[in-house]
């Protein structure tokens, strides 16, 4: 996890961070990636728990369960705009994703002034 927050504070803007991260609100982690500017998009606007983990157990592939946990994210540097944000449905992981709809609101050039955009970024 060392690595993906030195990733995250040396990389270039807009930036997105999304995955599989292993750690939930309570962790340090979590207030790193929060302390060097970035936004976790469905902690924003996606609304209840948002549980993403597990939806199934190795010894029961076939078998889903009501996840406990959200260790799966999407975070955002602070050019995007978090528009919405859901647990999406089953895609056959032990994980649920998390989908979200965000708006690329600003980016920085190198003369570091800001451009207004009107791109927007779907889920594939």
């Amino acid at each position: 996890m060392d690595s993906i927050i030195d990733v995250a504070i040396n990389a270039e803007h807009p930036f997105l961070l999304l995955g599989d991260l292993n750690i939930t609100t309570v962790h340090e982690r979590y207030d790193e990636l929060e302390s060097i500017g970035l936004t976790d998009v469905f902690g924003v606007v996606g609304g209840e728990r948002g549980a993403t983990y597990p939806i199934r157990l190795p010894q029961f592939p076939n078998v889903t369960i009501v996840p406990l946990v959200r260790i799966d994210y999407i975070w955002a540097s602070e050019e995007w705009r978090a528009e919405s944000a859901i647990v999406g449905e089953d895609m056959g992981s032990d994980h649920l994703p998390v989908v979200a709809d965000l708006t690329l609101v600003t980016a920085t050039i190198a003369d570091h002034s800001s451009i207004p955009l009107a791109s927007r970024c779907f889920p594939a």
